[in-house]
């Protein structure tokens, strides 16, 4: 399957917790490390910084399962830092999004098929946004 799908957020993540967020490295090959180039923040096709937020999210795999956690990469991009004013803790993802990279054979077997994820916007929890999130107690009520 290849392109991007929207991920309903309050009907799959039981929580959000904002580890850590940094610039987002473009990849560096062998020959760059032996040739002493230094790594360089990835940047979009139209030149937009990108940057990398460390999500913990808590959910459940099947309806009363019980609690599952997971550590989510997630790419957004911006001038600055789109969560250099969230402390760390429970925040707000706005367009979370998630595709799955093309597995494809490589001389050590098959590499790709995993799932990358990229979002718009973050904020801390309970901060003021457009209303597209709501936290799951507010979207049952």
């Amino acid at each position: 399957m290849a392109g991007m799908i929207a991920v309903d957020i309050t009907n799959t993540f039981s929580s959000l917790f904002l580890l850590g967020s940094g610039p987002r490295m473009r990849f560096q090959t062998a020959a760059d490390r032996a040739n002493g180039i230094a790594p360089e923040q990835d940047r979009t096709r139209d030149g937009q910084l990108k940057w990398e937020l460390n999500l913990a999210v808590t959910f459940h795999s099947l309806p009363g399962s019980r609690i599952q956690s997971e550590v989510l990469s997630v790419t957004l991009t911006g001038s600055t830092d789109p969560a250099g004013s969230c402390p760390p803790g429970p925040v707000e993802v706005e367009g979370l999004r998630c595709g799955l990279s093309a597995p494809e054979m490589g001389e050590r077997g098959i590499r790709g098929g995993k799932l990358w994820w990229q979002a718009d916007r973050v904020r801390p929890f309970g901060t003021p946004g457009n209303g597209s999130y709501k936290p799951k107690a507010e979207a049952a009520a």
